[in-house]
């Protein structure tokens, strides 16, 4: 705990002189400060990075990503007019995360008091990652708040049941109450957000929900709040030097991967975290080796590939990843906490990808997926089939591949 402690104290010391904030008076335009933090997932940090990249160097900027830690030793960030904040590079740090972020954006609000800040952070988990800041600071110091899914397609997979539930709250005031613990916090309150603070809501192909008819009225609600996310739109509109920021950031090396993957028959395969499931990693090493030997139906040439496998980024997660390194020598690993989608954004998308249900699914169709092994309760799945992502040809389940064996 200590460490942590005496970490936030040397970030903030050498961070207030990173920042170059100029005396602003009453009369200009207050200078905004944008806040990208997240200690939960990997997609939230991953869209932080693309909106860091695309903002002007010279805006100021707080980063602090649980997963992708010490980005002062990638990047230049004095460059960027940016301090990092040093959280827990660990799983499960949720609050003491936020609240070195908040201890820190509070000592800048008050040392700059002519500044804004725009929060960025993850829709999931409001009442951790957002409330401490609208609790602490002054209504009128947030510009804005956007917010992210924690894994992307997140509105996509919601059900029809959650229909009638997502559109109760119009007014702010349901989500007011629930922020003020009067009523239990549910998951779509968050849609009355847009009422109390100027709110952004950034989806993966939120273009897609006025063609889903459960989406459609909440699709209306949000127009004007929301950003559509689609990574191969983005692979195409970002510069180069704003994708080589994001590499960096991510800790994508693409000058090693480029040169295996660019214009190469490539497979993926990527691996669940599965709590320590010995059933599910076993089943999971060896889906890999029988497809790697050609034994399933739809790939029969498996020696024109050039094979990677990607562990989940969870640091929990640790167990699969020191398997797969002992099993697969000869397979190249993709290090876990790079988001599968720099790939895409690198214009290095897998000929085709195979492994564990998730998010990554969202940006891929049927054409790049070789096998789509399902979970438990599977909620990616019925969108993934009815819009045709998949075919149920490509789903598999290892239970019933293995277990009966």
């Amino acid at each position: 705990m200590m460490r942590y402690f005496f970490a936030f104290i040397c970030s903030f010391a050498f961070g207030i002189g990173l920042f170059f904030i100029p005396e602003v008076h009453r009369y200009l335009p207050k200078q905004e400060i944008h806040v990208f933090a997240e200690v939960y997932a990997t997609n939230p940090a991953l869209s932080h990075m693309i909106e860091f990249a695309r903002l002007p160097q010279k805006t100021p900027k707080i980063i602090a990503w649980h997963r992708f830690p010490n980005r002062k030793n990638v990047l230049d960030l004095s460059a960027y007019n940016t301090i990092e904040v040093d959280v827990p590079a660990a799983e499960g740090y949720y609050s003491q995360g936020i609240n070195i972020v908040l201890e820190f954006v509070s000592e800048i609000a008050k040392e700059y008091p002519h500044t804004v800040f725009v929060i960025h952070s993850n829709f999931s988990h409001i009442p951790v990652a957002v409330k401490p800041f609208i609790q602490t600071l002054p209504k009128e110091r947030i510009k804005e708040i956007h917010l992210y899914e924690d894994g992307y397609g997140e509105i996509l997979k919601w059900g029809k049941d959650l229909d009638k539930e997502i559109y109760r709250t119009i007014t702010g005031t349901e989500t007011q109450d629930a922020l003020d613990g009067k009523i239990k916090w549910e998951a779509y309150h968050l849609f009355g957000f847009r009422h109390l603070y100027p709110t952004y809501y950034h989806f993966l192909n939120a273009d897609l929900m006025p063609k889903i008819p459960h989406l459609q009225k909440l699709y209306e609600a949000l127009k004007d709040n929301l950003f559509s996310i689609n990574f191969n739109r983005l692979a195409q509109e970002l510069t180069d030097n704003q994708k080589q920021i994001i590499y960096k950031l991510s800790g994508f090396d693409y000058e090693k991967f480029a040169p295996k993957m660019r214009h190469k028959k490539t497979i993926v395969f990527v691996t669940g975290f599965h709590f320590g499931n010995d059933f599910m990693m076993t089943s999971e090493e060896r889906f890999l080796k029988e497809l790697h030997e050609g034994k399933f139906d739809n790939l029969k040439n498996p020696k024109d590939y050039t094979w990677f496998y990607k562990p989940h980024p969870s640091y929990n997660a640790k167990d699969m990843l020191d398997r797969m390194q002992t099993t697969f020598p000869n397979i190249q690993e993709i290090p876990a906490q790079i988001p599968f989608e720099v790939l895409i954004l690198a214009g290095l998308k897998p000929t085709l990808t195979a492994g564990f249900g998730s998010s990554l699914f969202y940006s891929l169709n049927s054409r790049d997926v070789l096998y789509y092994a399902r979970r438990w309760g599977d909620s990616y799945l019925p969108f993934l089939l009815d819009n045709g992502q998949l075919k149920p040809e490509q789903v598999v389940n290892y239970n019933s591949l293995y277990k009966a064996k």
